[in-house]
C-alpha cells in the first residue's frame, strides 16, 4: 500500500446527536431524515483504490459502503473473469468476516 487516508480523529461519545465517527456537514443527512456518514477511509495500493464509508439508519443499524477501483485487463473476455472472479473472492470473504460460523 503506498497510502491510507483516513477521517478525522473523534472522541468516543456521540456529540450533538451524531455518533463520534460521523463527518457531519454535506457528508451526514440524519438530521433530513436520511442517515449519518463517516468521512471515506481511502487507501491507495499497488493493485488500485478502495474505499470504505460507514453509515447509519435512523433506527440505528449500520452498514459499509466498499469501493474497488482496479485497472481491468484490456482483453475483454479476461476482464470479465476478473469481475466476476473478483465478486466471487468478496462474497466469500463478506461471509466470512460478518458470517455466524
Amino acid at each position: 500500500m503506498t497510502r491510507a487516508l483516513s477521517g478525522r480523529t473523534t472522541t468516543p461519545a456521540d456529540i450533538g446527536g451524531h455518533p463520534a465517527w460521523c463527518a457531519r456537514a454535506h457528508h451526514c443527512t440524519a438530521e433530513r431524515g436520511g442517515q449519518h456518514a463517516s468521512v471515506p477511509e481511502v487507501w491507495q495500493t499497488e493493485h488500485g483504490r478502495y474505499v470504505a464509508t460507514r453509515y447509519r439508519d435512523r433506527r440505528g443499524r449500520g452498514h459499509v459502503e466498499l469501493r474497488v477501483v482496479v485497472r481491468l485487463a484490456d482483453d475483454d473476455a479476461t476482464a470479465q473473469a476478473q469481475c466476476r472472479h473478483l465478486l466471487a473472492v468478496a462474497y466469500h470473504v463478506v461471509g466470512r468476516v460478518f458470517g455466524d460460523s
